[in-house]
This record gives structure tokens, C-alpha cells and sequence, in this order.
């Protein structure tokens, strides 16, 4: 009877690990011929029917590289949306290396029309770092810089809509949505839910740095709806409630608005966590759309709780 041998291929199989990893290092260095050449660039220089420009690979969206009417069919301004995820979401030094004067240029116009100040544009500043993402209103006479998108991307978020839980005093995002959603109180602090009259009532308050983290604490240590992690918005997200093409005042999404009477202080901002200028945090305004990052801790500002919603 012959004994079956059984054979050791480990020092074969090792050699061979260590010839393909060889291989593939090489292919990764453009040494091998045919490999990867690596990640996608967020951005690259690319042309549009002869028109210089920059595409973000991100969003897909191709923007021109120089400044004014580039005279190409389909070419629009950007909306405020689209102009303030480029320039907040691209690191600075990444910015000027493709867009170069952009950077230092006065605020551009985008395409949503201003009803409230007219005749008036809206505008978003992109220079600096700690200002870039400022949105104001200007006289349609001032001097705006004109920026323009050659070709439009892919959407990569969704419109929200809110719905207005009465009973709870809250804000949820619409049923259905997916994404990074947002939950809101109804009423700013200081003010309060009343589920009679559908409103709130109360005189919203104003708070410093110092009292907005008292005002922060006191909704977490009540469990307000439920919940303990209410925190001050970034501007990020305090922006999203804007509503440029409005018609009316205040410049706040309908779910927002609609618990107010006349007695709501929109003629004050509200105060965001985000920091602005040295020794400043942003500040949004909705009653003049302005976005601005010049809000002082000792600044008497209105506040509106927000947390992550699951």
C-alpha cells in the first residue's frame, strides 16, 4: 500500500505573495503598465466648447475659470446653494490654486432673485477663509463680480421639508427624507409652545455667548421633547432655513414662520456655534437675508435649538 505524501506549499505560495505584491506597488507607481493611476482629483482643469474651465468632481459641476458672461449657450449664474458648497467645502489654499482671482474678488452674484430689497442681487463673498460664505443683499447698481457655471452637476442633496409636530412643540424633517436631518424646536428660546392657539407665546429672548449656553443646558436638563442633545446650529444649518426667493419677511422656510405672529424679533440674528472672524461666530438674519461672521460673545442675539435627528 502506498503512503500518500502530503507537500508543503507554504514557501511557494509565500514567493508568490511577495512577486504579486511587487507587481502591484509597481502598477501603483506607473511602473507596471495599465494600473490605477489613483484617486479622482476633487477638481481639474477641463474645457467647454473652448471655454476654460474647472470641474469639481465632487458635484460634477464645471465652473469657468475666469470672471464674466463666458458667452456659452446654457451658461448660468450658480444659486447661493451650489456657490456656498464650493467655497466652504474646498480648503483655501485648494480654492486659489484653480480659481486664482476669484479669490480676492468683490462678492458674487447668484441666481436667486432678491424680492424684498429690490432692486437688489444677492451676493456671496468667497475671499478669505474666515468671511467666505458672508451672504448680503447689494443695490442691483453695486459692482458684483460674475462667476458662472459652464455645465450643471448631480444633485447630492435633497430639498427639506419640515412638519410641525404641535403637540410636541418640534420641527421634523418631512417622512421620507434621508440624509443628515435636522430636528428643530418650534419656538425660539424664551418663547414658548401653546397648543390652544397653535402659537408661541412669549417674548423670544436674547442671549450673549455666556446665557446661550445657560439657555443650551436648561432645554438638555428639562429633556425638552424628549430629547438632551439641543445644541446651538452651525451656520450651516441655521442658513438652510433661508428662503432667498422669498416674497415676504422674514426669509424663513413656511414651517418656520407660521407659529409667529408679529411678535417674532426678526429684526435681530440669531446666533450659530460656527466661529466667524478672530473672535467672532457667524450670525444669520432672517429678516434681511444677511449671513454675516461678525457676532460678538457679548452680542444680544436670538437663539433656535436644533439636534440630530435619527
Amino acid at each position: 500500500m502506498n503512503q500518500r505524501k502530503t507537500l508543503d506549499f507554504s514557501p511557494a505560495r509565500a514567493a508568490m505573495g511577495s512577486l504579486l505584491t511587487a507587481v502591484a506597488l509597481l502598477a501603483g507607481c506607473g511602473g507596471g503598465g495599465g494600473g490605477s493611476s489613483g484617486p479622482t482629483p476633487d477638481f481639474e482643469f477641463v474645457s467647454v466648447s473652448g471655454v476654460a474651465g474647472v470641474r469639481d468632481n465632487r458635484t460634477k459641476m464645471v465652473w469657468a475659470r475666469t470672471l464674466g458672461d463666458p458667452n456659452l449657450r446654457g451658461s448660468r449664474f450658480p444659486t447661493a446653494a451650489e456657490l456656498l458648497r464650493l467655497v466652504e467645502g474646498t480648503d483655501s489654499a485648494v480654492f486659489q490654486s484653480y480659481f486664482g482671482s476669484t479669490v480676492a474678488a468683490p462678492p458674487f452674484r447668484v441666481s436667486e432673485p432678491n424680492y424684498v430689497d429690490g432692486p437688489a442681487v444677492w451676493t456671496i463673498d468667497v475671499s478669505g477663509v474666515s468671511a467666505r460664505g458672508a451672504v448680503s443683499a447689494a443695490p442691483a447698481a453695486n459692482t458684483t463680480s460674475a462667476w458662472y457655471v459652464l455645465q450643471p452637476g448631480v444633485a447630492t442633496t435633497s430639498a427639506v421639508k419640515y412638519v410641525q409636530y404641535l403637540n410636541l412643540g418640534l420641527l421634523w424633517p418631512e417622512s421620507g427624507w434621508s440624509g443628515s436631518a435636522l430636528m428643530w424646536k418650534m419656538c425660539a428660546e424664551g418663547s414658548a409652545w401653546d397648543n390652544s392657539s397653535a402659537k408661541c407665546t412669549g417674548s423670544p429672548g436674547l442671549y450673549n455667548a455666556t446665557t446661550a449656553q445657560v439657555a443650551v443646558d436648561a432645554a438638555n436638563t428639562a429633556r425638552f421633547g424628549g430629547f438632551s442633545d439641543w445644541r446651538l446650529p452651525t451656520k450651516q444649518e441655521l442658513q438652510s432655513l433661508l428662503k432667498l426667493d422669498g416674497f415676504q419677511r422674514p426669509l424663513v422656510l413656511d414651517a418656520f414662520v407660521s407659529p409667529y405672529d408679529q411678535g417674532m424679533p426678526w429684526n435681530t440674528r440669531f446666533r450659530t456655534s460656527s466661529p466667524g472672524l478672530p473672535g467672532f461666530t457667524w450670525g444669520v438674519h432672517f429678516d434681511t437675508g444677511e449671513v454675516g461672521p461678525d457676532v460678538l460673545p457679548g452680542d444680544a442675539m436670538s437663539l433656535w435649538l436644533v439636534r440630530s435627528a435619527p
